[in-house]
């Protein structure tokens, strides 16, 4: 399965992110590391926001996006624009603030919300979809 994990742009209520300093995106990078036998890609829309040429070039079957509370609304915003783009897409919302809050993420577009810790959930999700199992199968870390 290809799988794009998006970091979102930063939320204009996020305040010193890109002023500051811009981490690296190391929690997608770890999801990404438990995602063996897939292909996967990082999209960084802190540096390029170019989700419609990602999707239109990469095809995904899955697209994961996560952030902390500030970035809630960004979260939504690329899931949402992942699902009207392709319906078929599985669109799964993670991180710190759907950790929390996961029925902020109580959306239409919004197929997925992992809780806890997503490098093993997150696999686990991907490979039940893949097999076109129901995802409540999936027991999660959380």
């Amino acid at each position: 399965m290809r799988v794009l994990l998006v970091e979102p742009p930063i939320s204009r209520y996020d305040v010193g992110t890109g002023i500051i300093g811009l981490a690296e995106p190391l929690a997608l990078e770890c999801v990404a590391a438990g995602l063996d036998g897939h292909e996967v890609r990082i999209l960084d829309m802190r540096i390029e926001p170019a989700l419609q040429k990602a999707l239109r070039e990469f095809r995904p079957h899955v697209v994961g996006c996560g952030g902390y509370t500030v970035g809630v609304a960004s979260v939504k915003n690329v899931l949402q624009e992942a699902k009207q783009f392709d319906h078929g897409i599985l669109t799964v919302a993670g991180g710190h603030h759907a950790t929390v809050r996961p029925q902020d993420f109580n959306q239409e577009y919004i197929d997925a919300v992992v809780v806890g810790e997503g490098e093993l959930t997150l696999g686990d999700l991907v490979s039940t979809f893949a097999a076109g199992r129901a995802l409540d199968e999936i027991q999660g870390s959380g």
